[in-house]
């Protein structure tokens, strides 16, 4: 009867998505040929699922190198005699107060990564040593309040404040803790049991109540049965499904937790363009499109291939999305609040490129395995437990002389609007541009619809700054007085002294995109990305590489009225210097050497000056340094209809 209502549940909601999603008819790539009666006939049962080796099978443990499995012994052993701080009250309610999450997640993160280290040290020693350390650390996991995030309790009814013990809810990190408990509980297996027969059975109460009952029995937002969900649900769907495959005995309750996990990924994909491209950007695929790869990586083991979409061309061109975005070296074309500059996780690219078999992204896994192993930068510590296994167990040819950056010449999303463009294919040297249209309702959205970015010779030159880090102010109704969500701080006109709105109603129409090899172009009409204020009839945008020679811009508009002067905006991390009428040179810095770029304009029409901001925030200043500057071209004309036009070049 349970699962029955809980069916139900599930499927009027489907239907109430659906309506909302435009009348679409749904993909349903997982739920079509998986019913609850098939899927009963075709799921591994628990005691069957065996993925990894655990501890008692010290074969494939000891056959892992020495150096690999000392460096394990060496991180636990720093965590030996570690005290396993509680999370305050007042700590907890650092967030509804002052918007500060970090003092919380110091402690909440830092004891998850105490234990996934010890953990992992017991696994490569195998004599007891850390077994008391881990047991401490299970059971002050377990008797936390909660296991999430401070930023993520207004989900619960009662808002931002102290979580509400009568009122679990399923987020981000209270899956992930399910998910490392359920690790420990496989991994360690009958060992727990020598600690105390009481170990095992308290995680698997805990992971019950906070985690597997309100899954099955609440409608979280992030499932995508009434409004379009976002990396949350691959993200949680990853390690909910983990967990049930871990440490669910229940058959029954297995394939209605995997049921519903079929139901809540199916919501997440049949709102995925066909092009594959992920609004929140190259940052945020790693739990987006990269966490549904780590759900179809476990659907595929535990049906034995029963469910296998990796040959859908939608689940290609979500792998595919990552080396288009990817400029040079660590730099992506960074949207929204993603970052401009990425350590990517070689094995999980590498494991999701060998599932769709493309070539491209396997050797762009390649090249970040190699650029890790010359920087020292092979760190197993930090990544999320099934990738540190597949790591150590997997058949990764991961080490072969196939590395390389697969830098496309050209490519063009047409349902997300992202385009990019170089000189020449597989070559960094020259120009490279990226250009975004779309609305300024994405998920991390900033209001950036227009905005584009030009690199140099693989370096930097004009740039999507990115975001600070995150505050309560962030995803509060004031996100948009931070300077970083704001299009005057992106490459992008200020018309009339009016700024672009947020909004899905505020987006780019009338795209335009050619390519052959002597250009590459997008066009756009980027007016209605602007409140009726800014007074614009139309504003046609047109970004054109002219290959081995320039970009240019041109600015095509007619405006309604005329209230006060345009305004452009460049943002670089160059340090711009004025070397004659009408050209401008950005030159190379003590934090960014190797690229130039010269800027040329009509000095009878727009005049510039430079606005140097400091960077404070850490985040920014990871990637950026100290300081920016922005470059603010005035209009000196007043006319309604005009033409702008802007050269790039090296």
């Amino acid at each position: 009867m349970k699962n029955h209502l809980i069916t139900c549940i599930a499927l009027l909601s489907i239907i109430i998505f659906e309506n909302i999603s435009a009348g679409e008819k749904p993909r349903n790539y997982l739920c079509q040929p998986a019913t609850t009666d098939h899927l009963s006939g075709i799921l591994v049962p628990y005691a069957s699922w065996h993925p990894f080796p655990i501890i008692n099978e010290r074969k494939q443990w000891e056959n892992i190198p020495g150096d690999m499995r000392s460096s394990f012994i060496a991180e636990g052993e720093k965590y030996l005699e570690y005290k396993w701080p509680v999370v305050p009250a007042s700590v907890t309610l650092d967030f509804k107060r002052n918007g500060n999450r970090s003092r919380y997640e110091s402690i909440s993160f830092g004891r998850r990564k105490a234990l996934k280290a010890l953990l992992f040290a017991e696994l490569s020693e195998n004599k007891g040593r850390f077994l008391d350390a881990i047991a401490d650390g299970i059971w002050a996991i377990c008797e936390e309040t909660f296991w999430g995030s401070s930023a993520h309790l207004s989900v619960q009814s009662a808002g931002k404040d102290l979580p509400d013990v009568t009122e679990p809810i399923v987020e981000l990190f209270s899956a992930e803790t399910a998910a490392l408990l359920s690790w420990a509980y496989y991994l360690l297996d009958k060992r727990l049991d020598d600690i105390s027969p009481l170990l095992r059975p308290r995680i698997r109460y805990e992971i019950q109540r906070r985690v597997f009952a309100p899954y099955l029995s609440t409608d979280f937002g992030w499932m995508g049965f009434k409004r379009k969900p976002n990396n949350w649900n691959p993200w949680i769907n990853s390690n909910v499904l983990l967990a049930t495959l871990c440490i669910q005995d229940n058959e029954t309750e297995r394939v209605a937790l995997v049921g519903r996990v079929l139901q809540t990924l199916d919501n997440f994909i049949n709102q995925y363009p066909d092009d594959g491209g992920c609004d929140e950007g190259p940052s945020y695929w790693r739990v987006a499109g990269g966490r549904l790869f780590n759900c179809l990586e476990y659907l595929d083991g535990c049906t034995k291939g029963k469910i296998n979409i990796y040959d859908k061309p939608l689940i290609k061109n979500i792998a595919s999305y990552y080396y288009k975005m990817h400029i040079s070296g660590n730099y992506f074309f960074n949207t929204g609040d993603g970052a401009a500059k990425l350590n990517p996780n070689p094995y999980l690219l590498y494991s999701i490129g060998k599932n769709v078999n493309d070539e491209k992204l396997i050797a762009l896994a390649k090249y970040f395995y190699k650029v890790d192993r010359e920087n020292d930068e092979d760190e197993y510590f930090e990544a999320p437990v099934n990738i540190i296994l597949g790591r150590l167990f997997g058949e990764l040819d991961i080490e072969s002389n196939t590395a390389y950056e697969p830098l496309l010449r050209d490519f063009w999303l047409p349902e997300s609007q992202y385009m990019g463009a170089r000189s020449a294919e597989n070559s960094s040297k020259g120009l490279f541009m990226a250009v975004q249209g779309g609305h300024n309702g994405e998920s991390h959205n900033h209001n950036d619809v227009g905005n584009f970015v030009v690199f140099a010779d693989g370096k930097p030159a004009l740039i999507d700054i990115g975001v600070e880090t995150y505050t309560a102010k962030t995803f509060s109704p004031q996100r948009y007085e931070i300077w970083t969500m704001q299009s005057a701080y992106h490459n992008l006109p200020t018309i009339n002294g009016i700024m672009q709105k947020d909004g899905a109603q505020y987006k780019a129409t009338d795209l335009n995109y050619e390519s052959n090899d002597e250009f590459a172009r997008l066009s756009m009409n980027i007016a209605k990305a602007y409140p009726e204020d800014a007074k614009v009839g139309t504003w046609i945008r047109t970004v054109c590489l002219n290959r081995n020679k320039n970009i240019e811009l041109t600015e095509k508009f007619k405006l309604n009225e005329y209230k006060q002067a345009i305004t452009l905006n460049f943002m670089t991390c160059l340090d711009p210097v004025i070397i004659d009428e009408g050209i401008i040179a950005l030159k190379p810095n003590t934090k960014f050497q190797g690229a130039q770029l010269a800027i040329e304009y009509d000095k009878n029409m727009l005049s510039p000056a430079f606005e140097k901001i400091k960077i404070e925030d850490k985040k920014l200043k990871k990637v950026w340094g100290d300081s920016l500057t922005r470059i603010v071209f005035t209009c000196l004309k007043k006319n309604l209809d005009d033409t702008i036009k802007i050269i790039f070049k090296q």
